[in-house]
């Protein structure tokens, strides 16, 4: 991904130490929220995937690939962006 120069647009529940590691992450664009809105489950989007991971004992993913699926998680995070935090 940095060899490529991807960015990561992402965002993260907010925490001093949420923060320090992203500061040191190359080509990340993070947000946060409170932390009062953790969960265990994950998200990624790409082309027309998306990907659930919940993180528990034995990691669980999914891996949906669909454009309705792909444009709905796409139309959310948009949402979350904008009332997200810098």
């Amino acid at each position: 991904r940095v060899r490529l120069g991807l960015t990561i647009k992402g965002i993260w529940i907010d925490t001093p130490e949420v923060r320090s590691k992203l500061a040191i992450m190359p080509l990340v664009e993070p947000k946060f929220i409170p932390k009062e809105h953790f969960s265990h489950v994950v998200w990624w989007l790409y082309a027309d995937k998306l990907v659930l991971v919940l993180y528990r004992e034995e990691p669980i993913a999914v891996v949906i690939e669909s454009e309705d699926f792909a444009r709905t998680y796409r139309n959310f995070f948009k949402l979350m962006w904008r009332v997200a935090r810098k």
